[in-house]
Protein backbone atom coordinates (compact mmCIF):
# COMPACT_ATOMS: atom_id res chain seq x y z
CA UNK A 1 0.00 0.00 0.00
CA UNK A 2 3.03 2.24 0.77
CA UNK A 3 4.72 2.25 -2.48
CA UNK A 4 3.70 4.99 -4.76
CA UNK A 5 0.61 5.58 -2.78
CA UNK A 6 0.17 9.05 -3.66
CA UNK A 7 -1.12 7.76 -7.34
CA UNK A 8 -4.09 6.29 -5.49
CA UNK A 9 -4.66 8.92 -2.40
CA UNK A 10 -4.30 12.06 -4.43
CA UNK A 11 -6.86 10.86 -7.16
CA UNK A 12 -9.01 10.30 -4.66
CA UNK A 13 -12.42 12.32 -4.20
CA UNK A 14 -11.21 11.74 -0.52
CA UNK A 15 -8.03 14.18 -0.51
CA UNK A 16 -9.76 17.17 -1.15
CA UNK A 17 -12.34 16.67 1.29
CA UNK A 18 -10.02 15.75 4.25
CA UNK A 19 -7.28 18.82 3.32
CA UNK A 20 -9.60 21.68 2.97
CA UNK A 21 -8.68 23.86 5.46
CA UNK A 22 -5.85 24.45 3.35
CA UNK A 23 -7.53 26.53 1.12
CA UNK A 24 -6.84 29.79 -0.96
CA UNK A 25 -6.62 32.24 1.93
CA UNK A 26 -3.71 30.56 3.31
CA UNK A 27 -2.28 30.36 -0.30
CA UNK A 28 -2.87 34.05 -0.54
CA UNK A 29 -1.05 34.83 3.02
CA UNK A 30 2.11 32.73 2.36
CA UNK A 31 2.41 34.17 -1.18
CA UNK A 32 1.59 37.58 -0.31
CA UNK A 33 4.88 37.30 2.39
CA UNK A 34 7.35 35.25 0.24
CA UNK A 35 7.12 37.88 -2.78
CA UNK A 36 7.22 40.86 -0.35
CA UNK A 37 10.66 39.34 1.22
CA UNK A 38 11.90 37.68 -2.25
CA UNK A 39 10.67 39.33 -5.20
CA UNK A 40 10.96 38.63 -8.68
CA UNK A 41 10.37 40.64 -11.68
CA UNK A 42 6.95 40.91 -13.03
CA UNK A 43 6.10 38.92 -15.50
CA UNK A 44 8.34 36.18 -14.21
CA UNK A 45 7.65 32.50 -15.39
CA UNK A 46 6.88 30.07 -11.90
CA UNK A 47 6.37 26.38 -11.85
CA UNK A 48 4.46 24.94 -8.84
CA UNK A 49 5.12 21.83 -8.59
CA UNK A 50 3.21 19.68 -7.72
CA UNK A 51 0.18 22.17 -8.00
CA UNK A 52 -2.51 20.64 -6.67
CA UNK A 53 -5.79 22.43 -7.32
CA UNK A 54 -3.97 25.33 -8.51
CA UNK A 55 -4.52 27.86 -5.37
CA UNK A 56 -1.13 28.90 -5.42
CA UNK A 57 -1.07 29.10 -9.06
CA UNK A 58 -4.16 31.30 -9.20
CA UNK A 59 -3.18 34.00 -7.24
CA UNK A 60 0.36 34.29 -8.87
CA UNK A 61 -1.29 34.36 -12.18
CA UNK A 62 -3.71 37.15 -11.02
CA UNK A 63 -0.70 39.27 -9.95
CA UNK A 64 0.81 38.57 -13.59
CA UNK A 65 3.62 36.26 -13.30
CA UNK A 66 2.94 33.84 -15.85
CA UNK A 67 2.31 30.24 -14.20
CA UNK A 68 2.70 26.56 -14.74
CA UNK A 69 1.13 24.01 -12.14
CA UNK A 70 2.07 20.33 -12.88
CA UNK A 71 1.40 17.65 -10.42
CA UNK A 72 1.23 13.49 -11.01
CA UNK A 73 -2.61 13.90 -10.02
CA UNK A 74 -4.78 14.20 -13.34
CA UNK A 75 -7.67 14.42 -11.26
CA UNK A 76 -5.81 17.76 -9.58
CA UNK A 77 -4.87 18.79 -12.76
CA UNK A 78 -8.81 18.85 -13.68
CA UNK A 79 -9.86 20.41 -10.41
CA UNK A 80 -6.98 23.44 -11.45
CA UNK A 81 -8.12 24.10 -14.72
CA UNK A 82 -11.79 23.88 -13.61
CA UNK A 83 -10.93 26.75 -10.86
CA UNK A 84 -8.41 28.52 -13.33
CA UNK A 85 -8.56 32.29 -14.48
CA UNK A 86 -7.39 31.13 -17.93
CA UNK A 87 -3.83 32.71 -17.45
CA UNK A 88 -2.67 29.63 -16.09
CA UNK A 89 -1.31 26.36 -17.24
CA UNK A 90 -1.82 22.98 -15.99
CA UNK A 91 -0.02 19.84 -16.54
CA UNK A 92 0.13 16.07 -15.66
CA UNK A 93 3.47 15.66 -14.98
CA UNK A 94 5.73 13.76 -12.86
CA UNK A 95 8.29 15.66 -10.89
CA UNK A 96 10.89 12.70 -11.38
CA UNK A 97 10.98 13.74 -15.24
CA UNK A 98 12.86 16.60 -16.33
CA UNK A 99 10.39 19.00 -17.43
CA UNK A 100 11.60 22.70 -19.60
CA UNK A 101 15.09 23.78 -19.21
CA UNK A 102 16.32 27.35 -17.99
CA UNK A 103 12.75 28.20 -18.36
CA UNK A 104 11.54 29.26 -14.82
CA UNK A 105 12.54 32.24 -12.60
CA UNK A 106 10.84 30.40 -9.85
CA UNK A 107 10.01 26.99 -8.64
CA UNK A 108 7.81 26.48 -5.87
CA UNK A 109 7.38 23.30 -4.12
CA UNK A 110 4.92 23.56 -1.05
CA UNK A 111 3.13 21.46 1.09
CA UNK A 112 5.30 19.08 2.11
CA UNK A 113 5.53 17.84 -1.64
CA UNK A 114 8.61 15.73 -1.12
CA UNK A 115 10.39 12.93 0.25
CA UNK A 116 7.58 10.50 -0.53
CA UNK A 117 9.87 7.99 -2.31
CA UNK A 118 13.36 7.25 -1.94
CA UNK A 119 16.14 9.41 -1.27
CA UNK A 120 17.48 8.63 -4.80
CA UNK A 121 13.69 10.03 -6.28
CA UNK A 122 14.37 13.39 -4.07
CA UNK A 123 17.65 14.17 -5.70
CA UNK A 124 16.61 13.34 -9.01
CA UNK A 125 13.77 16.04 -8.22
CA UNK A 126 15.69 18.90 -6.78
CA UNK A 127 18.12 18.07 -10.12
CA UNK A 128 15.24 18.42 -12.36
CA UNK A 129 13.88 21.47 -10.59
CA UNK A 130 17.73 23.08 -10.89
CA UNK A 131 17.44 21.96 -14.67
CA UNK A 132 13.88 24.16 -14.97
CA UNK A 133 15.35 27.14 -13.57
CA UNK A 134 16.83 30.05 -15.32
CA UNK A 135 20.60 30.94 -13.88
CA UNK A 136 20.18 32.61 -10.67
CA UNK A 137 16.29 31.32 -10.19
CA UNK A 138 14.81 30.95 -6.76
CA UNK A 139 13.63 27.45 -5.63
CA UNK A 140 11.12 27.63 -2.74
CA UNK A 141 11.16 24.21 -0.77
CA UNK A 142 8.69 23.92 2.22
CA UNK A 143 8.92 20.94 4.59
CA UNK A 144 7.98 19.60 7.55
CA UNK A 145 9.93 20.36 10.33
CA UNK A 146 10.53 16.93 11.51
CA UNK A 147 11.86 17.03 15.20
CA UNK A 148 8.64 19.37 15.77
CA UNK A 149 5.96 16.70 14.14
CA UNK A 150 7.58 13.37 15.90
CA UNK A 151 7.40 15.64 19.54
CA UNK A 152 3.74 16.25 18.54
CA UNK A 153 2.88 12.79 16.52
CA UNK A 154 -1.02 11.88 17.01
CA UNK A 155 -1.21 8.13 17.11
CA UNK A 156 -4.31 8.16 16.03
CA UNK A 157 -7.76 10.68 15.72
CA UNK A 158 -11.11 10.65 14.18
CA UNK A 159 -12.44 13.34 12.56
CA UNK A 160 -15.27 13.62 10.25
CA UNK A 161 -16.00 16.61 7.11
CA UNK A 162 -19.00 16.37 4.80
CA UNK A 163 -20.73 13.25 6.47
CA UNK A 164 -17.35 11.46 5.77
CA UNK A 165 -15.33 9.65 8.31
CA UNK A 166 -11.67 9.94 8.84
CA UNK A 167 -9.70 7.89 10.78
CA UNK A 168 -6.29 8.65 10.80
CA UNK A 169 -3.21 6.27 12.32
CA UNK A 170 0.00 7.81 12.38
CA UNK A 171 3.77 6.10 13.28
CA UNK A 172 7.10 6.47 12.50
CA UNK A 173 9.40 3.56 11.43
CA UNK A 174 12.55 2.78 8.95
CA UNK A 175 13.13 6.74 8.15
CA UNK A 176 9.18 7.21 7.33
CA UNK A 177 6.83 9.00 8.85
CA UNK A 178 3.69 7.20 7.55
CA UNK A 179 -0.29 8.09 7.70
CA UNK A 180 -3.02 5.48 7.20
CA UNK A 181 -6.26 6.40 6.55
CA UNK A 182 -9.80 4.59 6.99
CA UNK A 183 -12.29 6.66 5.12
CA UNK A 184 -16.07 5.56 6.00
CA UNK A 185 -18.06 6.71 3.42
CA UNK A 186 -21.92 5.39 3.61
CA UNK A 187 -21.62 1.69 4.00
CA UNK A 188 -18.29 1.52 2.39
CA UNK A 189 -14.56 1.62 3.85
CA UNK A 190 -11.44 2.96 2.01
CA UNK A 191 -8.13 2.40 2.75
CA UNK A 192 -5.52 4.93 1.86
CA UNK A 193 -1.96 6.27 3.32
CA UNK A 194 0.95 8.82 3.21
CA UNK A 195 4.44 7.96 3.74
CA UNK A 196 6.85 10.62 3.90
CA UNK A 197 10.91 10.42 4.49
CA UNK A 198 11.44 12.07 7.62
CA UNK A 199 14.09 14.37 6.41
CA UNK A 200 15.48 16.57 9.07
CA UNK A 201 17.00 20.56 8.20
CA UNK A 202 20.01 19.59 8.07
CA UNK A 203 19.65 16.90 5.63
CA UNK A 204 17.61 19.08 3.16
CA UNK A 205 19.68 21.19 3.42
CA UNK A 206 22.87 18.75 2.46
CA UNK A 207 20.33 17.63 -0.62
CA UNK A 208 19.83 21.54 -1.70
CA UNK A 209 23.46 22.25 -1.70
CA UNK A 210 24.06 19.03 -3.68
CA UNK A 211 21.98 19.88 -6.38
CA UNK A 212 23.80 23.05 -6.74
CA UNK A 213 21.63 25.58 -4.60
CA UNK A 214 22.53 28.35 -2.57
CA UNK A 215 20.71 28.71 0.42
CA UNK A 216 19.46 32.68 0.98
CA UNK A 217 16.94 31.97 3.53
CA UNK A 218 15.59 29.27 6.33
CA UNK A 219 11.40 30.29 7.41
CA UNK A 220 9.88 28.48 10.35
CA UNK A 221 5.84 28.56 8.62
CA UNK A 222 3.81 30.32 6.00
CA UNK A 223 4.17 33.70 7.76
CA UNK A 224 7.84 33.62 6.99
CA UNK A 225 8.98 33.46 10.73
CA UNK A 226 12.38 32.69 11.66
CA UNK A 227 12.99 29.01 12.11
CA UNK A 228 13.07 27.42 15.33
CA UNK A 229 14.54 23.86 15.02
CA UNK A 230 12.66 23.65 18.56
CA UNK A 231 9.34 25.13 17.95
CA UNK A 232 8.71 26.11 14.42
CA UNK A 233 6.07 23.55 12.51
CA UNK A 234 7.70 24.03 9.18
CA UNK A 235 11.26 24.61 7.32
CA UNK A 236 11.15 27.05 4.29
CA UNK A 237 14.07 27.12 2.49
CA UNK A 238 14.67 29.90 -0.17
CA UNK A 239 17.55 29.38 -2.46
CA UNK A 240 19.34 30.35 -5.77
CA UNK A 241 20.50 28.41 -8.50
CA UNK A 242 24.16 29.01 -8.27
Amino acid sequence: MEHEWYKSWFNSEFYPILYRHRNDEEAARFITALLHAHPVSPGSRILDAPCGNGRHGRMLAGLGFSVTGIDLSEEAILSARERSSGAEEYLVQDMRCIFRTNYYDMVLNIFSSFGYGTVRDDRKILQNFYHSLKPKGLLVLDFLNTAVTLHHLVPEETTEREGIRFTIRRRHEHGKIIKQIQVAHGTHIFHFCESITDHSPVALEQLLKEAGFIIHARYGDYSLEEFSQESSPRIIFVTEKS
